[in-house]
């Protein structure tokens, strides 16, 4: 067995060091105000005072800076590969996006004024009036899901 005096204490580790072990790549997620982050981060995103070894995710890829995280999933395209990004903040719809008006519907234009109405054009029921074009000015579309913002960080 030994004695006390065999034994090297300065080797021990203690309890809350065992409860704060990260590894070179694990991400972490916090929520804090920019006094914290201003007093805990570097310019280029490096880690100082309490958090040394760390570095805000979007200064390492900057493909992460506004995107949200999505779990790997074996064998899928968009999500089979960790780092691969995609998506984007806004679109803008094309004609090609919006559904079709049935030859049964259709935007005619009658005494000047755009009105929504049934018919058959093949009967001749649009007869006389003039078919309108979708109103499209080519806005962007907000494109966003629900979110939450929190600072990511990745142990260096």
């Amino acid at each position: 067995m030994g004695t006390p005096e065999d034994f090297n204490y300065s080797e021990l580790t203690t309890l809350l060091e065992l409860q704060n072990v990260w590894l070179p790549g694990d991400i972490k997620e916090k929520y804090v105000d920019a006094v914290y982050e201003a007093a805990n981060f570097d310019i280029d995103g490096y880690g100082i005072n309490k958090e040394k070894g760390w570095r805000k995710l979007s200064s390492v890829y900057a493909n992460s800076a506004g995107a949200v995280t999505v779990n790997k999933k074996d064998g899928d395209t968009e999500f089979g590969i960790v780092g691969n990004n995609g998506g984007t903040k806004t679109n803008t719809l094309l004609p090609a996006n919006l559904p079709s008006l049935p030859n049964t519907q259709g935007i005619v234009k009658i005494d000047g004024v755009d009105t929504f109405t049934s018919g058959d054009s093949s009967a001749g029921e649009f007869n006389n009036k003039t078919m309108q074009a979708w109103p499209g000015t080519s806005t962007p579309v907000n494109n966003l899901q629900p979110y939450f913002v929190v600072l990511k960080l990745i142990k260096l």
